[in-house]
């Protein structure tokens, strides 16, 4: 393989690149067969699913990947286009040996890649994403001596079955006589379409933006967290002022929230909510699980519940374990990835919106007046995230010259540093700067949280003195 061709890099979730500079077509179908090789060598032949986004090449990819999975043997079901919790769920739901799904996610368009799912429907480990990555620079991949099949998957089945589970313990009846008015921007991705029925099946009336697909996404980076990706779904909630705005990133397992005045809800808070309700309706043991990232007030209401609190690496795969088994209440992170017990080992945004719906139904509060109560109870705060040029500084140079000048500022940093994932300095209870490297995109990822929105300044202003910007 030439030193200038494509090559998919490995980050937080999955494997990415640029399109014709990390992705191509060839590229995605190499790793295929790595992944098909390794999960034949661990379980044996078995079934795997192939789905894809609406990004460009990312059918011709999935087309050529089910190739490659059957050449190794196993059985490839061709869904086409279908959302990554969706995907989860027929593993799960299936038996499957996994699922290859060909999308960016949350990247821009002119990215694509390859997410990796292995049963019973959670990402992949280290130790596995390792595995691959050795089996990946190998020469040759020979075929089976005996060539799988590819088939097509129901998707209307798959899709009903999926809803049928979710709403199981869910008061429906409830949500459907209030009929709640909701606005959804899809953001012209996969999952967008699929929220869309969703919702209404759940008995919503939905105003929708961006639930037909476009690689282009509509103009839009795919990601909820994108403060200029929220202005078409903001200015929907302020003019029609619905309870609830839900918007999803590209591949669909990212969730974000917005009120009727069209402010966004960060994901900390939602999830601190959503602990609340599950509480509140008698799931009362079970761990949460926070990435590092992650705001505080999560870790202050499962403090006040006696529940115990965790924080892990920030991907969702540190954190799938814990919901496989049984052992986790509810789990997420900064960026809109929840998962439940009881809902399957990875995140779901159609089960968060639906718990929110019937949250509000139940307390008949707008999502607002909700978050409203629980920063009454459990304090408020001023958080901020950003990525920032790649530093040239060691690590422990970096390190030295951050703490030193949160000192200087009057800021008493603890001198216990912690090391989860990238550097994390605590001033108190409710304040703290997290530096990390960017899992996918190059850089210095920085998280922030502050119980005053000048001591949010300081912390910023300091953070630029370090990084000279």
């Amino acid at each position: 393989m030439s030193a200038k061709s494509p090559t998919l890099t490995k980050g937080a979730d999955g494997w990415r690149g640029i399109i014709h500079e990390g992705f191509s077509v060839s590229a995605t179908a190499r790793l295929a067969q790595a992944i098909s090789a390794e999960l034949d060598a661990r379980f044996g032949k078995g079934t795997i699913l192939v789905a894809h986004d609406g990004r460009f090449f990312s059918a011709q990819a999935a087309e050529v990947v089910a190739e490659k999975v059957a050449e190794a043997g196993h059985v490839a079901v061709f869904a086409g286009l279908l959302a990554t919790p969706l995907a989860t769920f027929a593993v799960r739901k299936f038996s499957y040996l996994g699922a290859l799904i060909i999308t960016a996610s949350h990247n821009p368009f002119y990215w694509n890649g390859l997410k990796l799912k292995v049963a019973p429907g959670l990402p992949p480990s280290k130790e596995l994403e390792l595995a691959i990555e050795n089996r990946r620079q190998q020469a040759s991949f020979p075929g089976s001596l005996k060539p799988g099949s590819i088939l097509q998957l129901d998707l209307t089945a798959l899709k009903q079955a999926y809803l049928d589970e979710v709403t199981q313990g869910i008061d429906l009846e409830s949500i459907r006589s209030t009929n709640p008015t909701l606005c959804i921007d899809g953001l012209g991705g996969v999952a967008g379409g699929f929220f869309y029925e969703a919702l209404q099946y759940f008995g919503c009336t939905v105003k929708p933006l961006g639930i037909n697909t476009d690689p282009f996404f509509n103009g839009n980076i795919p990601d909820p967290t994108c403060p200029d990706s929220r202005i078409g779904l903001s200015q929907l909630c302020q003019e029609l002022s619905v309870p609830a705005g839900f918007v999803l990133d590209g591949d669909g397992d990212r969730l974000g929230v917005m009120d009727h005045q069209g402010h966004f809800i960060f994901p900390h808070d939602i999830l601190a909510l959503l602990l609340l309700y599950l509480y509140q309706k008698g799931k009362t043991w079970g761990a949460v699980i926070t990435t590092v990232s992650a705001g505080h007030i999560v870790r202050r209401v499962a403090h006040k519940l006696g529940l115990p609190h965790r924080e892990a690496p920030v991907g969702f795969k540190h954190i799938a374990p814990f919901l496989q088994d049984g052992s986790t209440l509810i789990a997420g992170g900064s960026v809109g990835d929840i998962g439940m017990r009881g809902y399957g080992c990875d995140r779901d945004p159609i089960v968060a919106a639906l718990f929110l719906l019937e949250l509000m139904v139940k307390n008949q509060q707008s999502i607002y007046d909700s978050i409203s109560d629980l920063h009454a109870e459990f304090g408020s705060s001023y958080y901020y995230e950003k990525t920032y040029p790649m530093v040239p500084l060691p690590a422990h140079i970096l390190k030295q010259t951050i703490f030193r000048t949160l000192a200087e500022s009057g800021l008493n940093p603890s001198p216990d540093i912690g090391d989860c994932d990238g550097l994390k300095f605590s001033m108190d209870q409710n304040t703290w700067l997290l530096v990390r490297k960017a899992s996918t995109e190059k850089g210095i990822r920085v998280y922030m949280e502050a119980d005053h929105e000048q001591k949010l300044d300081l912390l910023r202003s300091c953070l630029d003195k370090v990084l000279q910007i």
